[in-house]
């Protein structure tokens, strides 16, 4: 119960911001044109990717030491991670003022130096506000963490609907949307951490060497995900087009739920794992139990959100409804994902985060087989199932290579119910019957909750219980 309600803390301010999100989306999507939103997709990413390089591993490592050390060597800490990655985005700064010719011709198709010089403040702006929030993780404030979150979400609507209205219904209405949110959230929690932030040390060499050790191969985790998140749209880049690229973007919009409890749980996991380990390195009951127990949840949704995209994509602008096929495949970006939290946490409690090296090398090769073989043959679709598969191979060879450093007991059942929806997200993208495929889902969504009975029914339980105490 204590594990929920911290979940919640944390999750209702991801929750009322996609609520925010989702109801100004058909106003966006009316407003924006699929082509304008294939540019800024391509912004985000590329934005995505190179603050993961600028980071140097630095916020993993600041998490694993900050319950290491004592309260008022904090500061010294935050210094001593964020260093390192102030000289890392200066660099990485002067090499792309050096190519803005090329760097906004691949973002945009064509050369703009204002593109170049927004993506250089936004790296630095992005940089502060990681560890503005970290901070405030770390130290499990999830009500502070949610309102915050609330508030920032507020304006990167409230932006983009008033520069795409008055200014230029363009790509620049997401960028300028998207700095204005960073500048609101790292400005709020600054002023509510300022002890620590205003607390200025030199960093601590003997500190800077242990976070960069242990984080710097953490650098290629992060670097993993923007690119299995990323090279999807940069292959349906070079094989298709800006609007395309638009309407595959706004599929995402769909499964939104699944990338929220996939957010909401990752930011209070962290913390509680590591505290969790460290009052008691035997302790697997909590690994074992949350891995079954998000499983079902995530895969409980994803089956509702393949089963009722034709009525959720009805809030889109009609240019962008034939995203409709490419949803199913991408529920398994945020599930995998989330089971891989749980599942290679061990690796990190191990301090062997070299072998994400090695991991990153081989789904490097695998991703790419993915989508040469599937994006040039069915395009968005084709980009959907690499994309799906390319997380599933993720998910299992970490959990293979994690579970020998720490194991624990990872429940079949949720192994084969991740099979079963896998069927059934095949069947709604490449089977063109409506009917057919309506049967299928309830079928297999019927076949996944009997599997799973005993958390089927606490599950209704808890909720129906819930209900009667409103």
């Amino acid at each position: 119960m204590t594990i929920f309600k911290e979940f919640i803390k944390f999750s209702f301010g991801s929750w009322i911001a996609s609520i925010i999100s989702f109801i100004t989306v058909p106003i966006t999507t009316m407003l924006i044109v699929p082509a304008e939103f294939g540019r800024s997709t391509l912004f985000v990413l590329w934005a995505n990717v190179i603050f993961q390089v600028i980071l140097l591993g630095g916020d993993s490592g600041f998490m694993r030491f900050f319950y290491k050390i004592s309260k008022s060597k904090w500061p010294t800490l935050l210094w001593s991670s964020l260093f390192p990655s102030i000289g890392c985005w200066f660099i990485v700064s002067l090499a792309l003022l050096g190519m803005k010719d090329y760097v906004s011709n691949m973002l945009i198709g064509y050369s703009e130096n204002l593109i170049v010089y927004l993506l250089i403040s936004q790296l630095f702006i992005m940089l502060f506000e990681r560890y503005s929030f970290l901070i405030v993780r770390m130290q499990q404030k999830g009500i502070c963490f949610s309102m915050v979150r609330v508030v920032s979400a507020l304006f990167t609507p409230l932006t983009l609907i008033l520069y795409a209205k008055y200014v230029n219904a363009n790509f620049y209405a997401v960028i300028y949307s998207t700095i204005v949110s960073l500048l609101v959230s790292f400005s709020i929690l600054v002023v509510l951490e300022k002890k620590i932030w205003f607390s200025i040390t030199l960093p601590n060499i003997n500190i800077m060497k242990r976070v960069f050790v242990f984080g710097f191969p953490l650098l290629f985790t992060g670097f993993i995900a923007m690119f299995f998140e990323g090279m999807d749209k940069i292959m349906l880049r070079q094989f298709s087009t800006f609007s395309e690229l638009g309407i595959y973007n706004v599929a995402f919009k769909i499964v939104a739920v699944l990338a929220i409890i996939q957010s909401s749980f990752s930011t209070f996991w962290t913390p509680l794992s590591y505290k969790t380990y460290e009052e008691n390195k035997s302790e697997k009951t909590l690994f074992e139990k949350t891995f079954k127990n998000i499983a079902f949840i995530l895969i409980l949704i994803a089956f509702l959100v393949i089963g009722f995209r034709e009525i959720l994509v009805l809030f889109l602008d009609e240019q962008y409804y034939s995203c409709i096929d490419v949803v199913p495949f991408l529920v398994f970006m945020p599930i995998s994902y989330t089971l891989t939290e749980v599942t290679t946490i061990g690796i990190n409690f191990m301090n062997k985060t070299r072998y994400y090296v090695y991991i990153f090398i081989a789904l490097i090769f695998i991703s790419v087989l993915f989508y040469v073989l599937f994006v040039p043959i069915w395009g968005a679709k084709g980009a959907s199932l690499s994309l799906a598969l390319s997380y599933i191979s993720y998910f299992l060879i970490r959990t293979i290579v994690a579970n020998k450093l720490f194991p624990f007991h990872l429940d079949i059942k949720v192994f084969v119910s991740l099979i079963i929806l896998f069927i059934d997200a095949f069947i709604n993208t490449f089977i063109p019957y409506q009917n057919l495929q309506i049967v299928v889902n309830c079928i297999l969504l019927g076949g996944f909750l009997i599997y799973n009975i005993s958390l089927t029914k606490y599950f209704f339980k808890y909720i129906f219980t819930h209900i009667k105490k409103q």
